[in-house]
């Protein structure tokens, strides 16, 4: 069994930058923390845990069906690979659905109400405009992405 205290939600429709924005942030916890376990999934997912200053990390960044069932794979594979406290668990869903109501009752059942924080990513259409619009598009994807991993970081430190 598994206890986890904080709930850091990214979410955000399909290809919005949801792995990468997890991606980055565990990144830069690993230059600090230990690496206690790692699962690669399909699709250049993963599921993480790190130890920082005796805490527990989990980082989940699967999250793109609108079902449960790959919440429920992802969450599984969590509990495979660690059994006690976890103090952060950072994961990634859609904006809605059965994905998103899973976690809701994970977090229920971790006696909370509501998960601790939520960073949403939006979608910027690149394929309309001219050339010098789609290269400000892409620019500003890249600095969006940057800023919102930093604000993540950010989250899960506050809860440290």
């Amino acid at each position: 069994m598994i206890q986890i205290n904080h709930f850091i939600q990214v979410k955000g429709t399909t290809e919005v930058g949801k792995t990468i924005v997890i991606t980055r942030c565990f990144l830069k916890f690993l230059e600090k923390a230990r690496l206690k376990s790692l699962r690669f999934l399909e699709g250049g997912d993963f599921v993480a845990l790190i130890e920082l200053n005796g805490k527990i990390i989990a980082f989940i960044s699967g999250g793109n069906e609108r079902n449960s069932k790959l919440a429920e794979e992802n969450y599984k594979i969590l509990c495979e690979m660690y059994q006690g406290e976890i103090g952060i668990c950072v994961f990634a869903t859609r904006t809605q659905g059965n994905g998103v109501k899973f976690w809701q009752e994970i977090v229920k059942q971790n006696n909370k109400q509501e998960f601790d924080e939520v960073l949403e990513e939006t979608w910027i259409d690149i394929t309309v405009g001219n050339q010098e619009e789609i290269s400000k598009k892409k620019r500003e994807i890249v600095c969006r992405l940057q800023d919102n991993s930093k604000s993540l970081v950010n989250l899960v430190e506050k809860y440290l």
